[in-house]
């Protein structure tokens, strides 16, 4: 029983929680600004409480639409098939799902007291992207992928606006690195399902531009990140050991050669699927890792 709870939240995914969550760390870090570690982890306790909700409506709401019945599962796609096999019940599934949900917010609200206008924000905008992505953004002509980065990235943005209680152009430009990366995270895990979620009124990148279409999509964002990195090094808003980041670089150029060469191959695609994951979890990172080591250098 405790494995179908653990497939239900996603648990092999939460690792990208604390990966994001460390940007706004190492960017509290460079900036000197005071880190007070009671607030750091009980924020990132929320942020892990929210990613853990997404997860389990998601899949909740496959499950009530019948995409659930019809995806093709894979280790990075497709969702889990609990809810399919009778292992958890819906109501069980939605009744954790919005608890994790509201704890998460309770915590947001805590802390919105401290920092109104910012947290307020940020709290509102979670709550958005986690209670209303699967049964109303994904609907939305090309919104998935702009949800998803933007709104998982928020994690990096609430672990620094908790304790700075304002924002900065170091974290401002890593939210932007980390939410194209996490947009694509989401885009290629997209490619497999097209045909189911185009029949469930879907309207992401995949099945508006199609897999080939949507493959030179990936390509062009992967490039992107780094660029916007790059970019942030030159404009001397990040150090240079940031662009450590760029050693997942061989990675992402195999992912998307693949990914133009055959965007209608499972095979490939799954193999696509996997490197892309480390480049997106590695990528940040490294990047955090460079940021934290040009502050404490």
């Amino acid at each position: 029983m405790l494995g179908s709870w653990l497939k239900l939240i996603r648990a092999n995914f939460l690792l990208l929680t604390p990966v994001v969550y460390s940007l706004g760390i190492a960017s509290l870090l460079y900036d000197g600004i005071p880190i007070d570690a009671v607030d750091a982890a009980l924020a990132l306790v929320a942020s892990i409480l929210s990613h853990m909700s997404v997860n389990v409506l998601n899949n909740y709401f496959d499950y009530k639409s019948g995409i659930d019945l019809k995806s093709r599962k894979t280790p990075f796609s497709g969702g889990v098939d609990v809810l399919a096999r009778g292992e958890i019940s819906p109501r069980g599934a939605l009744a954790l799902g919005l608890t994790s949900g509201l704890t998460a917010a309770a915590i947001g609200a805590y802390y919105m007291q401290k920092c109104p206008k910012l947290i307020g924000a940020i709290v509102a905008y979670a709550a958005a992207c986690v209670t209303l992505y699967t049964p109303v953004l994904s609907h939305v002509p090309a919104l998935s992928e702009v949800v998803a980065g933007t709104g998982f990235s928020l994690m990096c943005l609430w672990a620094y606006v908790v304790q700075a209680r304002a924002l900065s152009s170091t974290i401002a430009s890593l939210y932007v690195f980390s939410s194209i990366l996490v947009g694509v995270l989401l885009l290629l895990n997209e490619f497999p399902d097209m045909e189911v979620d185009k029949e469930a009124g879907r309207r992401h990148t995949v099945v508006l531009l199609g897999r080939g279409g949507a493959a030179r999509v990936y390509a062009a964002l992967v490039a992107a990140a780094y660029i916007t990195l790059i970019a942030a090094v030159a404009a001397r808003i990040l150090p240079l050991a940031a662009l450590l980041a760029l050693a997942t670089a061989p990675l992402a150029v195999d992912s998307s050669r693949r990914v133009l060469a055959s965007p209608d191959s499972f095979e490939s695609m799954l193999q696509a699927m996997a490197r892309n994951l480390a480049v997106v979890l590695l990528s940040i990172a490294l990047a955090s890792t460079g940021l934290s080591a040009a502050a404490l250098l």
